[in-house]
């Protein structure tokens, strides 16, 4: 069974049990490791329902598999219940600023002494997100990952 770090640092979202630099302010994510302690590093980038019990799940798998794995929350701890609140809170978020977490997550997954790997892999999930982030901004969080795969579930 994987093992998280820390405590929950949000008692509105269990699901943020770690807090990172985000661009002079901080940001929140689900952090997983495998039982092992250690592994090549992993960002998990959420589902357009926000940083739920799903994604939680999907980040504990990967730890499961060898991963130290990072879901950021992109929406500051909020998680839509139907999907006109999902599409209404993702043409909400500030791309600026998702770019900016994300780069903190890529941040504080290099310095993270148990990721084994120099570069990340990354997975984006649902919906296509990251189209939803200017491709040139978002080079800021990606030049240091190694892969980028994009997942659709059923």
């Amino acid at each position: 069974m994987p093992s998280t770090k820390g405590k929950s640092v949000s008692d509105e979202n269990p699901r943020q049990n770690v807090t990172f630099a985000s661009n002079g302010g901080q940001a929140h994510g689900y952090l997983a490791k495998p039982a092992t302690g250690s592994g090549p590093g992993l960002v998990l980038i959420q589902e357009w329902w926000g940083l739920d019990d799903h994604m939680a799940e999907l980040v504990d798998r990967f730890a499961a598999e060898g991963f130290v794995a990072l879901a950021p929350d992109l929406y500051g701890g909020r998680v839509a219940h139907d999907a006109d609140t999902a599409g209404q809170m993702l043409q909400e978020l500030p791309v600026d600023q998702a770019v900016r977490d994300l780069a903190g997550a890529v941040d504080f997954l290099l310095g993270e002494d148990s990721v084994t790997s120099a570069k990340l892999g990354a997975v984006g999930y649902c919906k296509d997100e990251l189209g939803t982030y200017d491709a040139e901004s978002a080079k800021l969080a990606w030049d240091r990952t190694l892969e980028f795969l994009r997942a659709h579930e059923s």
